[in-house]
């Protein structure tokens, strides 16, 4: 859901950060429009500045986006559906658990513990 409601709320709007010289700051401004912002770096002669550009077009698509969130949840749903593991915690393309995903059950979703498309990649343990 979240993708997807994402891409519903998707602004038009992309931002561009210039890495400059405090002293050519107003001479790039000079023809921009839309500045939103200048952070300047204490002792140093550099700053960033945020200037808002409007695009006519992201390349978002609301169907591929709808149906890989789809497809993620159908391949999550047996995890999370499944009584003898404790979900602590889920979201669009994760989640946490309590236990050892390899050991839990069995080990009968073992098979799903690969880095490819699909797969499910331990990231960290938690010790209490």
């Amino acid at each position: 859901m979240n993708s997807l409601y994402g891409r519903f709320g998707l602004k038009n709007t992309l931002q561009e950060f210039n890495l400059l010289d405090k002293d050519e700051i107003e001479n790039f401004l000079h023809n921009k429009e839309n500045c939103k912002d200048i952070l300047e770096f204490d002792d140093t002669n550099k700053a960033f500045v945020i200037i808002d550009k409007l695009v006519n077009s992201l390349n978002s698509s609301l169907p591929v986006v709808s149906a890989v969130t789809a497809y993620a949840r159908m391949r999550m749903a047996p995890i999370l559906l499944d009584d003898s593991i404790k979900v602590l915690y889920t979201d669009t393309e994760s989640y946490c658990i309590e236990g050892d995903l390899e050991l839990l059950y069995n080990g009968k979703y073992k098979h799903l513990l690969h880095d490819n498309l699909g797969g499910l990649k331990l990231e960290t343990i938690f010790q209490s």
